[in-house]
Formats: C-alpha cells, sequence, structure tokens
C-alpha cells in the first residue's frame, strides 16, 4: 500500500508524531518494534513511571512541560485511560532564589513532612509521574480512531526510488510513502553516523520497603547528592503500593556518563551490560541514606537516554526524510507539544 506519510517507531515521540499528524491527515501508517524484537529492539519506555514536571532551570524545555500537561488532561480525557498521576515533586535547589517566581513551586514549610524537610526547599505542585506504556496506548487509540493503521514491527530498511520512501519491515507487508518521519531514538542511525546524538547507558533502582502512610508518595530531584559522582538524582518515593509495603525508584544524572558508542553497544547494554554500571555502589549508598535503611533492593533495570550538543531534540529534514531523535532525558514529560512544535520545524 502506498501512504502519504509513514512515521517510523512507536514510543512516546512516535507515537505523539502519529497522533499530531493524524489531526490533518488520513493517508497516514505507524510502525513500531515490540520491546525487545528479535533480542535487538530495544526501548527504554518498558517502564511504569516517567516524572512530569512544569518547573524547570531550562525555560524551553519548561514551556513545552507546561503546554503538554494540558495536552495530557485532554487525552485522558478524549479516550477514558488515566495516563498522569498527580503528586508533589520536591527540588533542593542549589539557587533557590528565584524558585518563587514560578506559580508552580512553592517553599517547603512546617507542613511538609519530617524526611522532607531536610531534604528539600521547593514543591512543584503542578507535577507527578506518567505511565509511559499507558500514555503510547492512549496516543495510538485516538490514532486508531481516526482509522490509522499502526504495525507492531520494526522497520529493517528504507529505500529510496525517485521520490518514493519504499520501507521493509521485519514482518508483514512493505509500504511505500511520500515522507518518512523517523523517531527511532537510539536506533537513529543516520543521527548516530552524523555524530548528532550520544547514547548514554543509565540503570533505574528499585527498592520495597514497609509503606508509610503518613510519609505518602512523592517524586524528587536531588540537585546535591553527597557522592560526588552525580550531577543529581531523582526519584518516586512508595509510588507503588502493596499491601503493607511500598514500591520505590531511584535515577541518576552522572556527571561522567556511560557513553554507548554503536547500536551493537546499545544492545549489548540492555542485553545485561547494565550490570557493569560504573557507579552502582554510589548509587545504593545514596539510596541507603535516603531510604535511612528501612528498604530491600527490588530489581536494578537498564535504560538509556539520547543526548545532543544543545540539550533540545535533533530535527533534521532531508527531501521528505524527516529525523527526530534526542530527548536530553526531558522528552517523555513533553511529547505531544513537541511533536507539534518538531512537524511545524519541517513545514508540516
Amino acid at each position: 500500500m502506498h501512504f502519504n506519510f509513514a512515521v517510523i517507531g512507536n514510543g512516546l515521540l512516535g507515537s505523539a508524531i502519529l497522533d499530531e499528524i493524524s489531526k490533518d491527515h488520513s493517508s497516514v501508517v505507524g510502525y513500531g518494534a515490540n520491546y525487545g524484537t528479535a533480542g535487538r529492539y530495544f526501548s527504554s519506555h518498558e517502564d511504569d513511571s516517567r516524572l512530569v514536571r512544569t518547573y524547570h532551570d531550562d525555560h524551553y524545555w519548561e514551556d513545552l512541560a507546561i503546554r503538554n500537561l494540558q495536552e495530557i488532561r485532554a487525552l485522558e480525557k478524549e479516550v477514558e485511560m488515566k495516563v498522569f498521576y498527580d503528586l508533589p515533586v520536591y527540588y533542593n535547589r542549589k539557587d533557590n532564589q528565584d524558585a518563587l517566581l514560578y506559580a508552580s513551586l512553592q517553599p517547603i514549610d512546617e507542613q511538609h513532612s519530617a524526611r522532607v524537610r531536610p531534604l528539600f526547599n521547593a514543591e512543584d505542585i503542578e507535577g507527578g509521574f506518567l505511565d509511559p506504556k499507558r500514555y503510547i496506548k492512549a496516543m495510538n487509540r485516538r490514532s486508531i480512531r481516526r482509522s490509522i493503521n499502526i504495525y507492531p514491527t520494526a522497520v529493517t530498511s528504507v529505500t529510496q526510488d525517485r521520490e518514493v520512501y519504499q520501507l521493509i519491515p521485519l514482518t508483514g507487508q512493505s509500504a511505500s510513502t511520500d515522507i518518512v518521519i523517523d523517531t527511532r531514538g537510539a536506533f537513529s542511525e543516520e543521527a548516530f553516523k552524523q555524530g548528532k546524538i550520544t547514547i548514554v547507558g543509565k540503570v533505574l533502582i528499585y527498592t520495597t520497603a514497609p509503606l508509610d502512610v503518613e510519609e505518602g508518595s512523592f517524586c524528587f530531584i536531588d540537585s546535591s547528592p553527597k557522592q560526588n559522582v552525580f550531577q543529581n538524582a531523582y526519584g518516586f518515593f512508595q509510588y507503588q503500593k502493596l499491601e503493607n509495603t511500598a514500591i520505590s525508584k531511584f535515577g541518576f544524572t552522572e556527571l561522567h556518563y556511560e557513553e554507548l558508542a554503536s547500536i551493537d553497544k546499545l544492545i549489548w547494554w540492555f542485553q545485561g551490560g547494565y550490570t557493569e554500571y560504573s557507579y552502582l555502589q554510589e548509587a545504593l549508598l545514596y539510596i541507603e541514606e535516603f531510604m535511612g535503611g528501612s528498604h530491600k533492593l527490588l530489581s536494578v533495570k537498564p535504560c538509556a537516554l539520547s543526548l545532543t550538543s544543545n540539550g533540545k531534540p535533533f530535527v533534521e529534514r532531508k527531501g521528505n526524510y524527516i529525523t527526530i531523535t534526542g530527548g536530553n532525558g526531558n522528552l517523555a514529560k513533553c511529547s505531544q507539544a513537541f511533536a507539534q512544535e518538531a512537524l511545524h520545524l519541517v513545514g508540516l
């Protein structure tokens, strides 16, 4: 079959692009590999929570996050699916002088818990977390309601014959298209070859502990961790509950990150290389101090993100082949708002 548009990749960005472009166009097709297809294709969205915050030190991301939260709430209402979960987001800001200039920020005061007060100095009251897989499913549901076809398979090659692109999927029939929008992120070989993105291997650490009902649930960003190998630590405290226990999740931004210099290296990371994460002991020490020793280690899971030199996503159009990648660890909470901006940048 022939389509006017083909979106390759069905992660958060790909599903947002598909959702946005299907508002005005009907001849659209989407392709996205399932997690771990053929032992090669992996997604760091095989996760249950991504931090959402409307305050950000970088106003570019802050503006996108504020607009995107409105988009999420509208999406939830339209497709009748819960995606976003409101929780306080606490900050330990190195420079707190401008904190109260932001409408969503409030100071930490005596009403906050004994755990929170010594650690943090500001609260984002317009934050929480989203479930990325449910978010993808919700956006896809809206696209499908517009009669858009989405195939759960990877695209193994794209060839061009004059003005038409031919897409060869791992399974199923091939398709042709006038315009390709490639959102495969870390698997964008074109961006990799050009040196436009750097892939960073990371881990997420999950713990379990007795449920502290009085403490409640919250997210946080600690900009002053004692462990000097980290720029910041972030987490989701008691974000999942099971009877009398609660699960918390922790992640870290390293000062010197683990670069994955090839797609094969990225595959290696997800297939076990993450067990060689250089800062695991420092991460576990941070968690020990944060939790006060009341926890048990539940699991360590791999993830990855793509970085760009200017901290903003890479968007490029060559003819009718469009490449979009480089979330810089911030794109999840901005997917729909950024999709609108990206399509505008490439003239669609």
